[in-house]
This record gives structure tokens, C-alpha cells and sequence, in this order.
């Protein structure tokens, strides 16, 4: 797979040079949302869908496992990531993964999918 690299200056946007940080010590990225709660409190209740319940550590160890699946389809950082999913805790699993990889979500909406 060939990718382009986007003159960003051809739409009139300029690339920061560098991210700023975030005041107040906390997570920089939406990547990096788990991981202060995976290593503290790894069995407290995380997410809560039909289908399945996660503590802090399990949810963390199944984004990892998605986003190395991400990864081996050839996901890097800056791709775009299209996803449609009923809303259940799978939506919530793949959109961490894609933002650890640094990825851009696109989130589809079912309904309107077709």
C-alpha cells in the first residue's frame, strides 16, 4: 500500500510544529485515557455494555489486542479508521485502539450506514 503524504498548505492548514501540553498533568491524548486507571485500579468497573463488562485492566488489555490487529491491517498513525458498529462496548474497544495508534476515527452512524 502506497501512501501520500497531504500537502497540508494546499488547503490553507499548517501542521503545529509541536503539540502543546495539556495543562493540569493529565493525559495528553485520548490514547493514553486508560492508563493511569489500568495500573492503579485495574479491577474497578469500566464499561458496562449489553454484551460484556470490563474492569479498567481487562479493557486495557482488549484495546491493546485491537490495536495490534489494527496494526497487522496496516493502520498507522494518521490514517482513517471507518467503523459501524451497534452501540455496545466493541464501538468503545476499536475507538481507544484507533487512538493509541494515532489514528482518525470515522465513526459511521448504523442508521444512516446505508
Amino acid at each position: 500500500m502506497v501512501r501520500a503524504r497531504i500537502d497540508l498548505s494546499a488547503y490553507g492548514l499548517q501542521a503545529p510544529p509541536l503539540r502543546l501540553e495539556i495543562p493540569g498533568g493529565g493525559p495528553q491524548t485520548v490514547g493514553e485515557i486508560l492508563d493511569p486507571f489500568a495500573s492503579e485500579d485495574p479491577d474497578r468497573e469500566a464499561l458496562v455494555g449489553r454484551s460484556r463488562r470490563y474492569g479498567y485492566g481487562d479493557l486495557d488489555r482488549e484495546v491493546n489486542r485491537a490495536a495490534r490487529v489494527l496494526a497487522e491491517l496496516g493502520v498507522s498513525p494518521g490514517d482513517r479508521v471507518a467503523v459501524c458498529l451497534p452501540n455496545d462496548v466493541d464501538i468503545v474497544v476499536l475507538f481507544l485502539a484507533a487512538m493509541r495508534l494515532g489514528a482518525i476515527w470515522v465513526g459511521i452512524n448504523r442508521a444512516l450506514a446505508p
